[in-house]
C-alpha cells in the first residue's frame, strides 16, 4: 500500500506472513493520551480498539489480512470525512497545523487504515521502507521507496514540491553538485519522465493548481462516499484484483 508520491527505487524484497503486516513509522505518536492523535483514535474507535500504531505509507500487507482491514478502512474514512460538516463537525484542533502536524482533512484515510488495523487488533512492525527526498541524504539499496511529500532543495538553493505550479515540468535541473543523493534521485527521475513523456494536457493547462480547491469543497464529500461505497467497492476490487 503506496500513495501516488512513493517511488519504486530498490526491490521490494519484505516477505511477509498472514497477521503480520509490516508500515512505516509515522511522524506522529499516540504516547500521550492529551494528544491529538490519540484524541480522533478514541472517538472514533468508540471503545473498540485496545492499542493504535503509528502507521504511515509504504505498508506491505498479507492480501487475506488487507482483504479483512479494506472495508473497515473506508468506514473509517468515511465516519471521518463525514464530520467535516454537520453537529459533529471536528473541533478546531484537529484540523489546525498549530495543534498537530495531522490536519485530520488531510490524513483522513491514513488514520482511517490505523483505525480499522486496531479494530482488527492487526499490529504492524515498523520498519524503514522509504527514503524521504532532503530529509534522508545517503541512498541505500535497503530501502525500496522514495516518498516525496515534502519540500526538496538543491545546494544552491533551489526548490520543488509536488504541488508547486507546473511541478511535473520544472523543476531544478541540472541537478547542482553537493545536493544529497537522495535528492539528486528524484529530480533526476523527474527529468527522465519528463524527457521520455513530455508535456500532457495536465501540465499544459496546469490543471493541478485547481486541485487543493477541488479537494477542500465539502459540496462534493456526497459523491465521493457514493462512489467508493457502491457494489462494496473495497472487497470487491481487491478479489478481483488479485484473483
Amino acid at each position: 500500500v503506496a500513495d501516488p508520491d512513493c517511488a519504486y527505487i530498490n526491490k521490494v524484497d519484505y516477505p511477509v506472513e498472514e497477521g503480520a503486516p509490516i508500515a512505516t513509522q509515522g511522524y506522529y505518536s499516540f504516547k500521550s493520551k492529551t494528544s491529538v492523535e490519540w484524541q480522533i483514535a478514541e472517538h472514533y474507535c468508540k471503545g473498540i480498539c485496545k492499542h493504535f500504531d503509528p502507521i504511515a505509507v509504504p505498508v506491505i500487507i498479507h492480501r487475506n489480512d488487507l482483504l479483512r482491514i479494506a472495508p473497515l478502512w473506508l468506514k473509517y474514512t468515511e465516519d471521518i470525512r463525514r464530520d467535516r460538516e454537520g453537529p459533529n463537525k471536528w473541533p478546531i484542533e484537529w484540523n489546525d497545523n498549530r495543534f498537530t502536524v495531522n490536519r485530520i482533512e488531510w490524513v483522513a484515510e491514513m488514520f482511517g487504515y490505523v483505525l480499522a488495523a486496531a479494530h482488527l487488533d492487526l499490529r504492524h512492525e515498523m520498519v524503514d521502507l522509504q527514503l524521504i527526498p532532503s530529509v534522508h541524504k545517503r541512498l541505500t539499496n535497503a530501502v525500496p521507496f522514495l516518498h516525496y511529500h515534502v519540500r526538496i532543495e538543491t545546494s544552491d538553493h533551489k526548490f520543488w514540491n509536488k504541488g508547486d505550479d507546473h511541478a511535473g515540468q520544472r523543476f531544478p535541473w541540472p541537478v547542482k553538485e553537493g545536493t544529497d543523493p537522495v535528492t539528486t534521485r528524484l529530480l533526476t527521475a523527474l527529468h527522465e519522465a519528463y524527457q521520455a513523456v513530455g508535456d500532457t494536457d495536465r501540465t499544459k493547462n496546469n490543471r493541478w493548481a485547481n486541485y487543493f480547491s477541488e479537494w477542500d469543497n465539502a459540496k462534493h464529500e456526497t459523491s465521493r462516499r457514493r462512489l467508493l461505497s457502491s457494489s462494496s467497492s473495497s472487497s470487491s476490487f481487491l478479489n478481483e484484483a488479485w484473483a
